[in-house]
């Protein structure tokens, strides 16, 4: 057998290991250019050739995962004295073979990516909520928790995998925005959280997103990830915050007019069962006159407060201006508006209580609109209701009842 003739001929001055066999396999050559051993080499062939039939030009692959290999094989078949042959030019394209695989993988997280951001951008115009169940399925975390800097407290918004909508509670600050990235949180019920983020936005607005503490370490091995999430979040509460601006009385925190307006035009008249406390603060005009008008901003932001404090999903308060103001609740019985103005009785008087000489005084109009009610008559009754309480407010106190 003219075997460097063969080579040769079929390595054509390529690199790689070169075999000569018997077609039984048996190993008549070789020039040990890969690091394998002839036993696995008959194991690579009795697995690589089962199905096939070398004839000319016959190309098959072999993975060997325990050794971390894949190889790739020519083979052709010869006849030569009467004998035939089959020579193999293995070539090694593990390298190759992971530079492929993890392209691959890179194109799959670019590509989960810009489907991540799609989807975000159609909600950027959306509620500040409607991005963390994205935010969730796009991490494959069951639970997500954001916090947000209200000022004077700390709005958590809280979604759990396979849970209907998104919890919310307002609660005060303890922590939420010390934490380090990355750091753990243990709560007061013993959960253990991870911090993903902790943010200011460019308003100085803080924020923070956190993760259950046993999610996998793997979690933050693309750093787009966390920049796309944080860009988005900051984004949605920097549009959030303008929005607010527009919605909120400047002095008292509190929902204004104008906001009142939009929700008469739009959602109070399609409430089946509503509830209207009109209010009006007495003697702001005297606080006024007699402690300054600093004195007169703290009386309203009191009377703010005390209406806060029996705000909820289905019930806001608004400041219509000067020293007038609502509260108005939907979806609520009769008794229930009752049990309502006794709780913001309770908290107006616990507000009074504080040491700081100013005493806030409000005369109160309930009226309940039942299934078939006239909008306009509730309102209008509440007004009235008013008008009698601040009256009798005042001649209880021995006041001009025109005093103001």
């Amino acid at each position: 057998m003219d075997k460097d003739r063969l080579i040769l001929e079929f390595a054509d001055k390529e690199m790689g290991e070169i075999l000569i066999t018997k077609p039984t396999t048996e190993i008549l050559y070789r020039n040990r250019a890969i690091g394998f051993t002839d036993e696995e080499w008959a194991r690579y062939v009795a697995r690589g050739l089962k199905d096939l039939v070398v004839e000319e030009d016959t190309e098959w692959e072999i993975t060997d995962k325990e050794a971390g290999r894949r190889l790739r094989v020519h083979s052709d078949r010869y006849a030569q004295d009467g004998e035939e042959y089959i020579l193999h030019h293995v070539y090694d394209v593990s390298d190759d073979y992971n530079l492929i695989r993890e392209l691959s993988a890179y194109s799959k997280e670019r590509q989960q990516m810009v489907n991540f951001q799609n989807e975000m951008l159609a909600h950027i115009s959306g509620s500040l909520t409607d991005c963390l169940p994205i935010i969730m399925r796009f991490l494959d975390v069951e639970e997500c928790i954001l916090c947000v800097d209200r000022k004077n407290c700390v709005d958590s918004y809280q979604t759990v995998k396979g849970s209907d909508g998104i919890s919310f509670r307002r609660e005060e600050y303890r922590g939420q925005f010390d934490a380090p990235r990355e750091s753990h949180v243990i709560t007061d019920d013993d959960k253990d959280y991870l911090c993903y983020m902790n943010e200011t936005t460019r308003n100085g607005q803080r924020f923070a997103l956190y993760m259950p503490g046993d999610i996998d370490d793997e979690w933050d091995t693309f750093p787009m990830h966390f920049n796309v999430i944080r860009l988005f979040v900051e984004n949605m509460l920097l549009e959030e915050e303008i929005v607010y601006e527009s919605e909120h009385d400047h002095l008292t925190k509190i929902y204004n007019k104008g906001k009142y307006l939009s929700m008469l035009e739009d959602f109070f008249p399609k409430c089946e069962r509503i509830a209207v406390f009109n209010m009006d603060v007495n003697y702001l005009k005297r606080l006024n006159d007699s402690m300054g008008h600093e004195a007169g901003d703290k009386l309203l932001q009191k009377a703010a407060r005390s209406l806060m404090a029996v705000e909820r999903d289905n019930v806001a308060a608004y400041r219509m201006g000067g020293d007038e103001f609502l509260l108005v609740a939907w979806d609520v019985s009769m008794q229930e508006a009752e049990e309502l103005l006794r709780k913001w009785h309770e908290a107006l008087d616990t507000l009074n209580k504080e040491d700081d000489g100013i005493e806030c005084v409000i005369a109160c109009g309930l009226s309940y609109g039942g299934p078939g009610h006239d909008l306009e008559q509730v309102l209008k009754l509440a007004d009235e209701r008013m008008y009698a309480d601040k009256v009798a407010i005042k001649r209880k106190r021995g006041d001009d009842p025109d005093a103001r």
